[in-house]
């Protein structure tokens, strides 16, 4: 709660009807970070992200700070962005590669020489 009242707000209040819909979206993404699946769904629906890399590199930056770059979450986000979007398969899927291209494309600039 604390976690969610200090990143959106007064905004937050719309998480309670994403949980009350799903409650294992109150779940962490990862156990050592305080961001939730629930997260992931209100970017698409409030803050009309389009791409798994907006979310995964901007929304919830794992890119930046999660232990494999988000890779471990990607396919739970890309089904749960697919479901909310509407993506079909094959976008689902084209989203999901066009994030691990950018993981490593991030992960060749910080490779040490």
């Amino acid at each position: 709660a604390v976690h969610l009242a200090s990143v959106y707000g007064t905004r937050a209040e719309s998480f309670a009807e994403i949980l009350e819909e799903d409650r294992t979206l109150a779940e962490p993404m990862e156990d050592d970070l305080p961001y939730i699946w629930a997260e992931v769904v209100f970017s698409a629906s409030h803050d009309r992200v389009r791409t798994v890399d907006d979310v995964l590199s901007r929304r919830i930056p794992l890119l930046l700070v999660g232990a494999d770059q988000g890779l471990d979450v990607l396919d739970r986000t890309a089904e749960l962005l697919a479901k909310e979007l509407g993506w079909d398969d094959e976008t689902r899927a084209t989203m999901a590669e066009q994030y691990r291209d950018t993981v490593a494309a991030s992960r060749r600039f910080h490779k040490p020489s």
